[in-house]
């Protein structure tokens, strides 16, 4: 004899996969690759996204040990590629800045709603760097 489940739990079951999966795709965002690396005393953030389709903008925020917020960098406009980049020339602009960890937030602005994707980048930056830091930001 075999056993078999109630229709009414098979149901539950599958409409819990269901709302499972849509929840992951809602979650996800446009966003499916966000990177950065230093080069040097900038930042070099990377991202690409799926689609294009109902994105408006993005904004690139960035906050380090010693901000008690985020500040905003910028905010790009999509371009077609679906791929992006962003060099943080302000790294060091003052004597203040963290000792080299940073977290930026990118924000997908869609027609859906908007999309939170965060990255951590780590460096112990060199006083000639700082300096080289500062003396860039007093020529722009």
């Amino acid at each position: 004899m075999s056993k078999r489940s109630h229709p009414l739990l098979r149901l539950t079951t599958v409409f819990a996969l269901l709302l499972g999966a849509l929840a992951a795709v809602a979650l996800s965002g446009p966003v499916t690759s966000f990177t950065g690396t230093f080069e040097g005393i900038d930042a070099r953030l990377n991202w690409e996204v799926a689609s294009e389709s109902g994105l408006q903008n993005f904004e690139l925020w960035r906050h380090s040990a010693t901000d008690p917020t985020f500040q905003k960098l910028a905010t790009i406009q999509p371009n077609g590629t679906r791929q992006y980049t962003f060099l943080d020339q302000n790294l060091y602009k003052n004597d203040n800045s963290s000792l080299g960890s940073f977290t930026y937030k990118l924000v997908a602005n869609t027609t859906s709603g908007e999309y939170n994707n965060a990255l951590t980048l780590s460096q112990t930056p060199s006083a000639v760097q700082r300096s080289w830091g500062s003396i860039k930001s007093m020529f722009r």
